[in-house]
């Protein structure tokens, strides 16, 4: 059985945490959240169902998978009961930051995913050892590949879908399917990643997130929102690869998982960052190919 890997964050918050920071290599352990979690999250997913229902009785088994995510599983709560933790632990105006930096996005922004049954274009990424992974050469050896999007090292929300998918990745590799997450982050910031968190799946380099960008769910971050994500020590342009050549972006919480043909037999994509994909609900696509 594969160990959960530790999350990158320290187990309590820091009172520095508020302060100003500009050394990297304190931005795992320093860092508890980035600054747009809205006060008040309206639930704005693309999902391919709009309720957690067992499959009608007249829906044909060769159907690609409907299985949204809506009912609260085991890392919904976990990730609601950080927010929580948060939100209560962090300074008023803070908030208010926070919660403008959040509505005006959900604004300008909206995830919008393959639909099902699209066959996606293939892609070529690094991985944290700077080799180039195909999704050709990933098709090829599996029943299923699950491309999941996470911010970057420094995002505890995206550490704790991280680990609640390593809780699950021997059960998917059962199925046959090979999981993937891919990341705006360079090559040596990944590699940072997976070491620090033990991660026991691939993780890619989507660097400029030109991959998240056909997919749909990318987003360029503003200059007003990356002032604020400095406040925290967050530098993204230094993180992914950016160096002010292009506009920093970041990807919005989504999973993708296709079948042996690379076509799209669930989604997920949110805003809201604080929201995942069950990794059941992922296990559950992936069973529907093998029925």
């Amino acid at each position: 059985m594969t160990c959960a890997p530790p999350l990158s964050f320290a187990s309590s918050f820091l009172p520095t945490l508020y302060k100003p920071t500009h050394h990297a290599a304190h931005l795992h352990t320093r860092i508890f959240s980035s600054p747009q979690l809205p006060r008040h999250p309206t639930p704005s997913r693309i999902l391919t169902a709009s309720a957690r229902t067992s499959p009608s009785p007249s829906a044909s088994p060769d159907q690609p998978l409907n299985m949204p995510t809506d009912a609260a599983g085991p890392l919904a709560t976990e990730l609601a009961a950080f927010e929580q933790s948060f939100r209560s632990k962090t300074p008023p105006e803070m908030i208010s930051a926070i919660d403008a930096s959040s509505a005006a996005l959900a604004a300008r922004f909206t995830p919008t995913p393959p639909s099902l049954g699209t066959k996606v274009e293939s892609f070529s990424l690094p991985n944290a050892k700077g080799e180039t992974v195909s999704l050709d050469s990933l098709l090829s050896s599996s029943t299923a590949v699950v491309l999941t999007y996470y911010r970057g090292s420094w995002c505890p929300y995206c550490n704790l879908a991280l680990r609640a998918l390593a809780k699950s990745v021997d059960e998917i590799k059962a199925l046959g399917a090979t999981l993937v997450a891919l990341s705006p982050e360079t090559p040596d910031e990944s590699l940072t990643t997976k070491e620090k968190n033990e991660i026991p799946y691939e993780v890619l380099s989507d660097e400029g997130l030109v991959v998240a960008g056909k997919l749909g769910v990318a987003f360029t971050v503003g200059d007003d929102v990356k002032e604020i994500y400095g406040g925290f020590g967050i530098h993204l342009d230094e993180m992914n690869g950016n160096k002010g050549v292009r506009k920093a972006m970041l990807p919005a919480p989504a999973t993708i998982v296709l079948d042996k043909e690379g076509k799209v037999i669930y989604t997920f994509a949110d805003v809201n960052y604080s929201k995942r994909a069950e990794p059941a609900d992922i296990i559950a696509a992936i069973k529907k190919i093998k029925a």
